[in-house]
């Protein structure tokens, strides 16, 4: 069993400092632009996995970070893989991985836009 570092918070949270507010207000856009703008993204959705994919690559190129990534096909549909690696500096031999997918379940966005009524 794997178990959080930390405790679980209870209580009123703090206000949110400058720099969260400004983090808030980038992450929210994020999400406008994959859960509204491009919307279900899904194989069975034409175009959509590679709009998401051209977003995630610019948002990370404009940030300084090199891409990479693997193509491979899926029921006759090319999609693909990134990567952006980031060399350690004090464990440089040691690897993090950390993994997600763009990819959506069918009816996604409905259920976002009911989450945030």
């Amino acid at each position: 069993m794997t178990d959080m570092p930390g405790k679980s918070y209870s209580g009123v949270l703090p206000p949110l400092t400058t720099e969260q507010e400004r983090l808030a207000v980038r992450l929210g856009k994020h999400v406008t632009m994959l859960s509204e703008e491009i919307g279900e993204r899904n194989l069975w959705r034409d175009g959509t996995l590679d709009a998401t994919a051209d977003y995630i690559e610019e948002t990370l190129q404009s940030m300084g970070y090199a891409m990479s990534s693997q193509a491979y096909t899926v029921q006759g549909t090319s999609v693909r893989n990134l990567e952006v690696v980031l060399g350690g500096t004090s464990l440089a031999e040691e690897i993090v991985l950390i993994g997600a997918h763009y990819d959506t379940v069918s009816g996604s966005p409905e259920w976002w836009r009911a989450l945030r009524r």
